[in-house]
């Protein structure tokens, strides 16, 4: 059943936050009981997988909530479609399967290494089964968003269980896995109820695989960038950096996989409108999420930047005080990654226009190749979030100027005014932490003060501007309380 856009959106972020914020729940005590290093091998196996896990995706999930928009209506067809989608998807898994064993016995000589590799590979496995866009083609976030909070919560306390001490690496991964896993199997026979997949030959790849290819490589890509820092840490420096670096690319990963959860919502109705020649509403639709981004990213970023140095203390403690300049710089990365995402993702995915995004991913690659190999060597973990921050920049800014329909169905002028409005209110966000600096509070009292000042100064700035989205809004919560 299709539900509100602004009541999905609110959904798709409180699963995504919860399914983000547990384990930041759980990081300053994973942190601290596994130990810089073994936390840095954690991740380590976790990306090495996470190159597997694309390839395996291909680019599908994308494409299914873009093509299957445009026959939700018929329901037969639908059914050929993801019956395709799902077989084609199964053979790319046993490809990643294949291609990681023999990759990571080859090249990789670190048994233990080997071990947490193979225990996270598991997460193919459960993503390919997962067919979470079925949940999105249909709008239907209310089911996943239950079924996260049982599961994480479930997770938390048997992670408090059983993981204890450094020993305990082989544990925490396996319990982070096994979470993800009933999620994706729940979902897969919940997703029965809308319509069943089948296994089929008739696989269609003349129709399907030259655009399904297309974002598979632009997936692969940007996977190649966001995680080609780790790995270079880990040649340049040793895996003690890595630990020291993961813990701000952590917060980083959680702020971008919330905001990302916003604009994801948009991407069928938007790829509807496209099909149907709808362009009125494809503008307004967009301008408004746009808007809406910038309203909370801004102040979001701000607030960050400011108390960089409090969430690293708070997440790991004093033995990784060095990740603090990197979560800083990773406050401004944010929103060139956001940005971006809204260009690739939201725009250029519902428009059909992947390949350009697919260009720009080619030449973002390398660059941030590039940088890792001037910077990371002479500036270690900083260098590699500049590095990162460069690369999330420079693919908005191509796209916007490549893209000329991110000019035509966008109302400039309401956007630029919400810009500078939360601008406004990210200033006296800043005044406020300076004040409130001078005073030496505790960290604690200092945090607490300021999130929540800053709330009621920023919402308060906004009102005093007239700001429109922020009008609406309270319009809305008035009259839902008032009723």
């Amino acid at each position: 059943m299709a539900r509100n856009i602004g009541v999905n959106a609110i959904l798709n972020v409180i699963k995504t936050s919860l399914s983000v914020l547990f384990p930041l729940i759980t990081y300053p005590y994973i942190s601290r009981v596994l130990g810089v290093e073994n936390l840095g091998k954690v991740n380590y196996a976790v990306i090495f997988v996470s190159y597997f896990s694309t390839l395996a995706a291909l680019g599908i999930s994308a494409y299914a909530v873009r093509e299957g928009s445009k026959l939700r209506e018929n329901k037969e067809s639908l059914i050929k479609l993801g019956s395709q989608l799902f077989s084609i998807n199964l053979l790319s898994m046993f490809v990643a399967y294949f291609l990681l064993i023999l990759i990571t016995f080859t090249f990789i000589e670190n048994s233990e290494y080997q071990k947490l590799i193979l225990l996270q590979s598991l997460v193919i496995l459960f993503t390919t089964l997962s067919i979470d866009w079925i949940n999105v083609l249909y709008e239907d976030f209310l089911y996943i968003t239950i079924r996260t909070i049982v599961i994480q919560i479930c997770s938390l306390i048997a992670l408090f269980v059983f993981v204890k001490t450094s020993g305990d690496i082989y544990y925490y991964i396996f319990l982070s896995v096994v979470a993800s896993g009933l999620s994706c199997l729940l979902n897969f026979f919940y997703c029965r109820r809308y319509f069943r997949l089948r296994l089929t030959c008739q696989l269609d790849l003349k129709k399907h695989f030259r655009k399904i290819f297309t974002l598979f490589l632009g997936a692969i890509l940007i996977s190649i960038y966001v995680n080609s820092d780790v790995i270079f840490i880990e040649k340049f420096n040793g895996i003690y950096y890595v630990g020291i670096y993961v813990i701000a690319v952590k917060i980083y990963a959680v702020l971008r996989t919330i905001f990302s959860a916003i604009y994801y919502v948009a991407i069928p109705k938007l790829s509807n409108f496209s099909a149907n020649n709808r362009f009125d509403d494809f503008k307004s639709l967009y301008t408004k999420l746009v808007s809406y981004l910038l309203l909370i990213l801004l102040p979001v970023s701000t607030g960050i930047f400011i108390l960089s140095k409090n969430i690293v203390l708070f997440m790991g403690g004093k033995d990784y005080i060095e990740a603090i300049p990197v979560l800083q710089i990773f406050s401004i990365s944010i929103i060139g990654a956001i940005l971006g995402g809204l260009l690739t993702s939201a725009l250029n995915v519902s428009l059909g226009k992947e390949s350009i995004s697919l260009k720009g991913a080619i030449y973002a690659v390398l660059l941030n190749i590039t940088l890792n190999i001037i910077l990371v060597p002479n500036f270690m973990h900083i260098g590699a979030a500049i590095s990162i921050t460069f690369t999330e920049f420079f693919i908005f800014f191509y796209n916007y100027f490549v893209v000329s329909e991110c000019r035509e169905y966008i109302d400039k002028n309401t956007v630029y005014r919400n810009f500078y409005q939360s601008v406004l209110g990210c200033i006296a966000i800043g005044i406020l932490a300076i004040y409130l600096n001078s005073l030496n509070l505790s960290p604690l009292l200092e945090s607490t003060i300021l999130v929540c000042s800053s709330v009621i100064l920023y919402f308060g700035v906004l009102a005093m501007l007239r700001n429109t989205l922020f009008m609406e809004v309270k319009s809305i919560i008035i009259r839902k309380v008032s009723s």
